[in-house]
Order: C-alpha cells, then structure tokens, then sequence
C-alpha cells in the first residue's frame, strides 16, 4: 500500500527507490506529515541518502566524494532519550549509601519498578522512565507516572513515614515479568531488524522506550500497586541534615 502511494506521490524512480523503507512497520517512527514526500518534485530539493563524512567550507562532503554547497546546515544528529543509559551521567543523581543511578544502569542496565522508582533512590519518583511509553500521548503516560507517586505519598502520610523506598525484590520482580512480556518486542527489533539504527533500540541493546502493556494497564498499576513493594519509614536523624537524594542535574 505505502509503495503504491510513492508511486503516486514522487514523480523520480530513484528518489523513490531511497524512501522506501528497508526494515519493518514502525521500526522507526514514521513521519507524520501530509507534504513530506510531495516536497521532493520540488526542483529545489534532492534527497542525498550518502552519509556526511566531513563538513567543508562550502557545505558537506559525502561518502560517495560528492560536495553538496548549501547556505546553512541544519544539525539534527538525534536526542538524549530517557532509554539511553547515556543520559544517566555518573555522578549525577546519588542516594542513599552512595548508590549512583548512572553507575546502576551502566552496570544493570535500565529498569525502574513500574517506569517511576529504584531502589537506592528514597523519596524519589521519576514521570518518564525506562519502560514507560505505551503508545499513547505524552500527557497520559505523565499523568500515570504522577499518579503511582501521588498514591505513595498520600500512604506515607497516612503511616506517618517520612522515608518511601521501593524494594529492592519488589524492583527485581517487576524487571524481570516486564522483560518476559516485552519478549515479541525484542524478537522483533532485535532478529526482524536486527542492526537497524533506531531511538528504540539502545546501546545495551534493550528497548526500555516501550512498555509491553496497554495504556489502561499501566495506568491500572499506577492506582493498584501493593504497598507491600514498598518500605515505609521515619526519617533517621543523619536523613535530616540532608536531601535522601542528591540530583545535580536533570536526567532528560
């Protein structure tokens, strides 16, 4: 079908030929726009699918030799992504003990009981996290984040604890069941597509972008998680004097 629509779309054989994708549906996201293939019978616009190799004082140089001149270059080389374990800097977000969530995940990989909390991180919930994304708006994957913390708080306060910390066998568990349930899906990016340059797939090989559940489930196990997965305690005197948690920058 797609195929059919190029043809009707772009007028040149080649050019056709380069945007024709190579790899799986939804591989990689697609681009949501009603004029983006109409632009290339533009006389003013070519596709160039040979990659940089050097930027020169009159524009780009490609691997096939060739000098494009341009006016102005527009570098678009990508995002930090809450699934890259790249964006946890070591040394940025210390809890207790001296746990370091960008030594963790460089070490265990990415993981967060239910996306928002890690063990080692008291008092500390995080609105996107590894495995969060199920498909739908932003907003409602925020808003389930928040809620899943709201219901932790609203608990401390009604015990009288100052200190909420996910356990650690709480956090193994869930890890563990999202792997299993996230099987197809490494199946898929990892056999089907194997070697396809993707924001969904990470460079510990691992797709913690999508969470294998639907919307409503995951906004279900925000409202609906035990307690028991939690430990729930007053503050000691040391926790007083300072913040459980020091964060020197923002993980994206």
């Amino acid at each position: 079908m797609y195929r059919g629509y190029l043809r009707a779309a772009v007028r040149d054989r080649r050019t056709r030929r380069a945007l024709t994708p190579r790899y799986g549906l939804l591989a990689k996201r697609p681009t949501l726009s009603n004029s983006f293939l109409q632009a290339f019978n533009r006389d003013n616009v070519d596709l160039v699918d040979a990659a940089i190799t050097e930027i020169t004082a009159r524009g780009v140089r490609t691997a096939d030799g060739r000098e494009h001149e341009l006016d102005a270059l527009v570098v678009a080389v990508g995002y930090e992504l809450f699934s890259d374990p790249e964006t946890y800097k070591t040394g940025m977000v210390v809890g207790v003990d001296g746990f370091d969530l960008g030594a963790f995940y460089a070490t265990h990989r990415l993981q967060a009981y239910e996306s928002v909390a890690v063990h080692g991180l008291p008092n500390r919930w995080v609105l996107v996290g590894p495995y969060s994304w199920t498909g739908t708006g932003w907003h409602f994957m925020v808003e389930s984040s928040a809620a899943h913390a709201v219901r932790a708080i609203g608990e401390a306060r009604r015990r009288g604890a100052q200190v909420v910390e996910v356990t650690a066998e709480a956090q193994r568990r869930y890890h563990a069941k999202i792997t299993r349930q996230g099987r197809n899906i490494q199946h898929y990016f990892g056999v089907r597509n194997k070697g396809l340059r993707t924001y969904y797939v990470n460079s510990q090989g691992d797709m913690p972008y999508i969470r294998p559940t639907t919307a409503l489930q995951s906004r279900r196990a925000a409202t609906s998680y035990p307690f028991a997965d939690y430990t729930w305690r007053p503050a000691r005197a040391a926790d007083t004097e300072s913040t459980l948690v020091t964060q020197m920058g923002e993980v994206g």
